[in-house]
């Protein structure tokens, strides 16, 4: 039974992340974005900001340089700073693996994973709230993915693992206020927290935090 609800819930997560993922594929496809074209989706700061970070952080992981400072720019920067603020994701070390004339579809890749990764995550929570919906989990997901939100600010990269991870933490303070017995659930919550407090959406990372810990607060107690 459990290796059942376990499969059931990898289902949700992979039917979340294709939905979304095939929706803004296409919107990608329709502007021209690589490889069907020349286009790219970056705008705003992730042309003129983050492209730079990303590029200088693609020619240290190829070549070796140190993650703690960097000459690129000027007289140099502090580079583990901005590491730490725009470039933390795990996925970004996945850079390495593209040519450095590429570093601007790779960036426009992880915005559609991570577009997939939100709707994924999202459909696994609201399967795991309530094992007996059938359809409502990936559609609220893909809706999560595809929200204004989203849309409105999805070229700041940093911030779309945060929100991916939200249905995480959310999970993780229900078990921590005892709603549910899977300490791992738990453990998977408290280290998303502690890792996505160092980024730029830590803010809206505590808020939401403090939102779902007065909800189960209330529930428990009420």
């Amino acid at each position: 039974m459990q290796a059942k609800t376990k499969k059931t819930g990898a289902f949700y997560f992979w039917a979340g992340f294709l939905i979304p993922t095939l929706f803004a594929g296409i919107g990608f496809i329709l502007i021209g974005v690589w490889p069907t074209g020349d286009g790219t989706v970056l705008i705003i700061d992730s042309l003129h900001q983050y492209l730079p970070f990303y590029t200088d952080f693609h020619e240290k992981l190829r070549t070796g340089g140190s993650l703690l400072y960097s000459f690129s720019a000027g007289l140099g920067y502090n580079f583990w700073a901005t590491y730490a603020y725009y470039l933390a994701s795990p996925l970004n070390f996945l850079i390495a693996l593209v040519p450095k004339a590429n570093v601007c579809d790779f960036m426009d890749l992880m915005i559609l994973l991570k577009i997939g990764l939100c709707g994924g995550t999202f459909s696994w929570y609201m399967h795991h709230r309530n094992t007996r919906a059938f359809a409502l989990p990936v559609a609220f997901g893909t809706m999560f993915a595809l929200s204004n939100f989203m849309i409105g600010y999805y070229f700041n990269l940093m911030w779309l693992d945060s929100v991916a991870m939200l249905p995480l933490i959310c999970c993780g303070i229900e078990k921590i206020c005892g709603i549910g017995s899977d300490r791992r659930l738990s453990d998977t919550g408290e280290a998303c927290t502690a890792w996505l407090c160092a980024m730029g959406s830590g803010a809206i990372i505590t808020s939401v935090s403090c939102s779902a810990s007065l909800r189960c607060f209330i529930s428990l107690y009420a």
